[in-house]
């Protein structure tokens, strides 16, 4: 694609895992009953919208920028709600490969983060600003198919509480249809 702005608008909604927490971890009965303090999913249905702005010149990165907020999430079965929260993203990718098909991408994201609730209680270990980084590569396999791996790290956070940083590795391949 030549050079221009491109705009897109999006929405996600997330539907509750099988697999979840099965009580509340500020509960006063938490230490007598079995429990399990981590859950792949967390019960809750969660949507969000988002508006992505990308422009290509004759810069050598493409660059980009990406609005995602949070519009709902609901109470799990154990009463659990997470806070909703609001990411602003800027993107840049290399336009020209460092070898072949492959081009480096950096990604800066800031995300501002509303406390969970538990039952209608805040716990202190939830909510905060934090601005995380990404390096990554876009290893394009030909014109309708690319794989992204990229390596998440946290720079900075003002988080309440103790919170665990988070580091992410991810791959994916991506496939446009026609």
């Amino acid at each position: 694609m030549g050079p221009g702005w491109r705009l897109f608008f999006g929405s996600d909604f997330v539907v509750p895992t099988g697999d979840s927490f099965d009580s509340d971890p500020f509960s006063d009965i938490v230490g007598s009953k079995e429990h399990r303090h981590f859950a792949p999913g967390n019960g809750t249905k969660l949507s969000d919208i988002s508006f992505e702005a990308w422009h290509r010149s004759e810069f050598p990165f493409i660059m980009g920028a990406t609005i995602r907020q949070g519009i709902y999430s609901s109470t799990s079965d154990v009463g659990y709600n997470p806070g909703l929260s609001t990411k602003i993203t800027i993107h840049a990718i290399r336009q020209r490969g460092i070898f072949k098909n492959a081009f480096p991408y950096l990604k800066l994201t800031t995300r501002f983060k509303r406390k969970d609730e538990w039952n209608e209680i805040n716990p202190p270990n939830s909510g905060g600003t934090f601005i995380d980084g990404m390096l990554g590569i876009n290893l394009e396999i030909n014109e309708k198919v690319s794989g992204i791996i990229n390596f998440d790290f946290p720079i900075w956070k003002s988080a309440t509480g103790e919170q665990l940083d988070s580091f992410r590795f991810v791959f994916s391949l991506r496939r446009i249809i026609n």
